[in-house]
């Protein structure tokens, strides 16, 4: 989906890296926008190196955000 500059992307379903280069994600993360991914681990070969990884964890009803650069 794309929202004027934000990406959002669910490649809960992707099995392949061929399947992530059919939708063209090399022209999203090269463009000036903002992509937002979730289950990126399955996509981890084709992303670059200038990902933010942010994770939401949860234990005993807190949530919280780690970021992994």
């Amino acid at each position: 989906n794309e929202y004027g500059k934000i990406n959002h992307f669910d490649f809960y379903r992707i099995e392949t890296d061929e399947e992530v280069y059919d939708i063209g994600i090399e022209e999203y993360l090269e463009d000036d926008s903002y992509c937002f991914m979730e289950w990126p681990e399955k996509v981890e070969n084709v992303l670059t190196n200038q990902c933010l990884w942010v994770n939401l964890c949860e234990s005993d009803g807190i949530r919280t955000l780690e970021f992994d650069l």
